[in-house]
């Protein structure tokens, strides 16, 4: 494997995870707004 293609395999794994935590904070958020609905009973 020459360095450009481990670089390219870096870059690519780390979208991946940021993309990963990205959606985890989004999931937390609805759950958030979920729960807050849920307690207060919605608008």
């Amino acid at each position: 494997m020459t360095d450009s293609t481990m670089l390219a395999k870096g870059l690519d794994y780390a979208v991946q995870i940021m993309q990963w935590v990205d959606g985890k904070e989004h999931l937390l958020a609805m759950g958030k707004i979920l729960l807050c609905t849920l307690f207060l009973g919605g608008p």
